[in-house]
């Protein structure tokens, strides 16, 4: 008789999980000195009813010839949890009817769905408490079967009485387990274990870099060796987990690691585990790589090999540590196209360019192969504006090699309007007659380059117009002490109507000319007027610089036509 192993159920916690659970969770979970796994969230308060556990077997019993049992065979076994949560939360709720809680921070719904479903398989956690001793039992896989409805009553609290069935998913229904010192006595120090690095996918297979991991006790430390050479010793940290920093292993090799445990001067038998990492990739081969303008042409090829992906990297020999990434592929072409656009630092300047062939067993990385990308600078539109049907333009020069000449092109028309020589820097000249009146279009200037290439400018916006009022020359034979005539011609005035002229005078430097003249008739050409007025705010002395300027009103009214400004000395 032992009376120490008289256990009470002081406290008792029930956790899930309705996530799967990988083989170092599981091993965790089942470890009752260690800490439960993070994956895992506990239901909350519990009854003091506790939670309730019935296992019943099927047995059949094995009878001889005169019908005496004389064996038994158990069929099947039947194991179910019962407990009571006393929290009305999302968890419980949602477990309660096989839903999950939507919504956001002010708003919560669930609903509760009708018709064939099916509800979620829990993985779940019972931890009993008496002091320091916990007993656990782990089951892998259970699933509601039966549930006390809550009764929401003023004078009593709402219960949510929830009952799990066991299912043998995992080939087991469920484990026990204890750091009960009635139990553990004598059972000395156990192997470490090992889960880590875990194979990828359904490879077989782990990468060279990937770390050796695995559970401990608690206190003990673990010692690994690797059939490559290498050995270490390192502690088992709080939460149950021990890592070897160990080097990277050779690619495409078999390794054999074991492991030792060492607790309280106890060393435990050895722990083995095998491993094969994957091979490294073959080395890509770079051919040639042929620029234009800021664009790169590579051509490659590759063996049959184990990357994923191959990364194109280019960086100036003068600065080997300024690596930039210019593109990728998954598909190992012949010919790959890039673009140098996003790195203007890089133009101008000698370059080199690999390929890193990348994997699950490392990198390689191809030849190294010179080129040069020039510094080709785009044409820069720095004015354009439109004065009746003439537009007037000016650029800034594209540069990086010879520009052989630009072209002169407005939005919407397929032809360029004008081309210049390669050393100009500006163009005036009429807008085609297709560009309707009073719309907006943009002009662009390309240039083109003697190495073929095409540089385009920005576009600008302008308007275009109608025509204009052109003021003639003013003779001096009509000018005199008091009075100047001026004439004028109308040219390309469609479809606007001139109903009438306005005269404007003043001195040249002046920002606003005054109206001398008004509501002269539509088809005047010719005016006079006196040249000192004393409404006009300013008083003119022989030798001034005066300005002279008509505006025509038509319909329709807009725009404005005005035409040039014309200037004159008074006589002395």
């Amino acid at each position: 008789m032992n009376r120490e192993s008289v256990r009470i159920g002081r406290v008792g916690e029930v956790y899930f999980s309705t996530d799967d659970l990988s083989p170092l969770e599981v091993a965790q979970a089942t470890d009752a000195s260690l800490p439960i796994p993070a994956r895992f969230s506990s239901v909350g308060l519990l009854s003091d009813d506790g939670f309730e556990h019935e296992f019943s077997e099927d047995v059949k019993e094995i009878t001889n010839w005169t019908r005496g049992n004389v064996s038994q065979i158990i069929r099947g076994r039947v194991l179910t949890m019962k407990f009571t949560a006393l929290e009305t939360s999302g968890t419980t709720v949602g477990m309660f009817y096989g839903s999950d809680a939507q919504g956001n921070e002010l708003n919560v719904v669930l609903t509760v769905t009708n018709g064939y479903s099916r509800r979620p398989c829990y993985a779940l956690l019972y931890c009993i408490y008496d002091g320091p001793v916990q007993w656990r039992l782990f089951v892998p896989h259970a699933h509601v079967t039966e549930l006390d409805a809550p009764e929401f009553t003023p004078g009593g609290m709402v219960k949510w009485g929830i009952t799990f069935k066991a299912m043998d998913n995992a080939g087991y229904l469920a484990t026990w387990s204890t750091n009960d010192p009635t139990v553990t006595q004598g059972h000395g120090v156990a192997p470490p274990r090992i889960f880590l690095p875990e194979l990828v996918g359904r490879t077989g297979r782990v990468r060279p870099w990937d770390t050796v991991g695995g559970l401990g006790m608690l206190g003990a430390t673990v010692t690994v060796e690797t059939s490559d050479g290498q050995r270490g010793t390192f502690p088992v940290g709080p939460d149950g987990y021990w890592w070897a920093d160990l080097h990277d292993f050779p690619p495409d090799q078999e390794i054999t690691v074991t492991a030792t445990q060492t607790y309280q001067g106890w060393e435990s038998d050895r722990a083995v585990h095998t491993i094969r990492t994957f091979p490294r990739p073959k080395t890509p081969l770079v051919s040639s790589v042929v620029t234009t303008k800021h664009d790169l042409t590579v051509h490659w090829h590759t063996e049959p090999t184990s990357a994923t992906r191959w990364v194109f990297r280019v960086w100036d020999p003068a600065t080997p540590d300024a690596v930039h990434d210019v593109g990728e592929t998954s598909t190992p072409v012949a010919e790959s196209r890039l673009s140098l656009d996003p790195f203007p630092e890089l133009w101008g300047r000698d370059l080199l360019l690999r390929i890193d062939a990348e994997g699950d067993g490392g990198t390689t990385s191809s030849n190294g192969l010179p080129f040069r990308v020039a510094r080709l600078t785009s044409p820069t539109l720095v004015h354009a504006s439109c004065m009746a049907r003439t537009l007037t333009t000016e650029w800034q020069p594209a540069s990086g090699t010879t520009v052989n000449q630009y072209e002169v092109r407005i939005s919407a028309l397929p032809d360029p309007i004008a081309l210049v020589p390669g050393d100009t820097t500006q163009w005036t000249g009429e807008i085609p007659a297709t560009c309707t009146p009073h719309t907006t279009y943009t002009v662009s200037v390309l240039a083109q380059m003697s190495d073929g290439t095409e540089l385009s400018s920005s576009p600008l916006a302008f308007t275009a117009g109608y025509g204009g009022a052109l003021l003639q020359d003013i003779s001096s034979a009509d000018l005199t002490d008091t009075t100047v005539t001026i004439r004028w011609q109308l040219t390309e005035l469609t479809p606007p109507t001139v109903t009438s002229w306005t005269v404007l005078y003043g001195p040249a430097t002046s920002s606003q000319l005054t109206t001398v003249t008004t509501n002269l008739p539509p088809d005047s050409h010719e005016t006079s007027f006196t040249l000192q007025h004393p409404s006009y705010g300013w008083q003119a002395k022989p030798g001034d610089r005066m300005a002279v300027q008509v505006v025509a009103t038509t319909t329709p009214s807009d725009p404005t036509y005005r035409s040039n400004t014309q200037t004159f000395l008074l006589p002395a």
